[in-house]
């Protein structure tokens, strides 16, 4: 069958997918509301099973301390043979309780608002609705479709990213259905991620009686600010962000601790450069002494030549009258680590 068949089945389908968005966005379900997270679960669970999926649905048990996530549920589907496909998409959002009562689904023209409706239960039913349109037009040339329906992308997927890290090498191709560009660009590669916590100490004393004696690690702190924030635009695509500062007691106190959370993002090499450059001023920058830790998520570019998925989607849409060019994003997405497990 031809992608004008195809596309004309799946419009067909546009008032059950418009239907049963608004039931999905009209759910608060925030990656710390897991009971909202297990209600997209339950209906993702529905959909695999009415559709012939096989299911396999993991509770979140949780160590001491944190905090209680959703389910993880997982649908697999065997075709007749060809390329397995590894489809993932999240079921939280990034929103408080309370938010849906606030603004609820609305259509206006054909435009959907709502929390979450691109962030990403609309992705999160593409990938159902289109697997439902390969069945109905008998197109099984698959090995097998596996589908992620994860409970926690929005904070950085502690629970999931090791299935996926697990399931992503058994796979020839990974798509994660967050939406496109709003010209409608296919994101082909993202930015990696390091976190960095900064801690600063001085040395307290009292502001008025004896401020000599103290080592003020707010004032380092303003010092590294500026000179953090001053590597924006030093190599092409590096965003550097200080987003937390804490420090301080009380007023006539000479602070001796500050704590500064830091955001890196570029693509690989970039960033391998920039987190140099980074410690190295961080060393250079006393009189407090200071520390650092943080974590590292990984970046990719698109695969290019003639081998990427990416490459052979642009080229096929190409000739049928449809343009989809390739964007870079500085946003986090489960993809990273598709790309990082796939490259070992």
């Amino acid at each position: 069958m031809d992608a004008a068949s195809l596309r004309d089945l799946a419009a067909r389908r546009y008032d059950e997918f418009v239907a049963s968005l608004e039931r999905m966005v009209n759910v608060d379900c925030g990656s710390y509301t897991p009971d909202g997270v297990n209600e997209i679960a339950d209906l993702c669970e529905a959909r695999f099973r009415e559709h012939g999926w096989e299911v396999e649905r993991r509770a979140h048990a949780p160590a001491r301390g944190d905090p209680q996530l959703g389910d993880l549920v997982i649908g697999t589907l065997h075709g007749s043979g060809g390329p397995r496909v590894l489809l993932i998409g999240h079921m939280d959002t990034v929103f408080d309780e309370g938010t849906v009562a606030e603004r609820p689904f609305r259509m206006e023209g054909s435009t959907a608002y709502g929390p979450g409706v691109s962030d990403m239960k609309a992705g999160l039913l593409t990938g159902f609705f289109a697997v439902e349109v390969l069945q109905e037009a008998a197109a099984d040339g698959f090995g097998q479709i596996s589908y992620v329906c994860n409970p926690d992308e929005e904070i950085g997927s502690p629970f999931s990213g090791p299935l996926i890290r697990e399931l992503a090498p058994r796979h020839d191709v990974a798509l994660v259905l967050e939406g496109a560009r709003e010209n409608g660009d296919i994101v082909s590669a993202r930015k990696g991620i390091t976190d960095y916590q900064i801690t600063i100490h001085g040395r307290a004393a009292h502001a008025g009686v004896e401020p000599e004696k103290g080592r003020n690690a707010l004032l380092e702190a303003a010092h590294k600010i500026i000179a953090l924030q001053s590597l924006n635009g030093r190599w092409p695509g590096v965003t550097v962000n200080v987003g937390v500062a804490r420090g301080g007691t009380r007023t006539n106190v000479v602070p001796e601790r500050c704590e500064l959370h830091v955001d890196l993002r570029s693509l690989q090499l970039e960033a391998d450069r920039a987190r140099r450059h980074h410690r190295r001023r961080n060393q250079r920058m006393a009189p407090p002494d200071g520390e650092e830790g943080g974590r590292r998520a990984p970046g990719g570019s698109r695969r290019r030549g003639r081998g990427g998925a990416g490459v052979r989607s642009q080229r096929r849409g190409h000739g049928r009258g449809v343009r989809r060019e390739h964007d870079e994003c500085g946003g986090y997405s489960d993809d990273r680590r598709t790309r990082a497990d796939r490259r070992r």
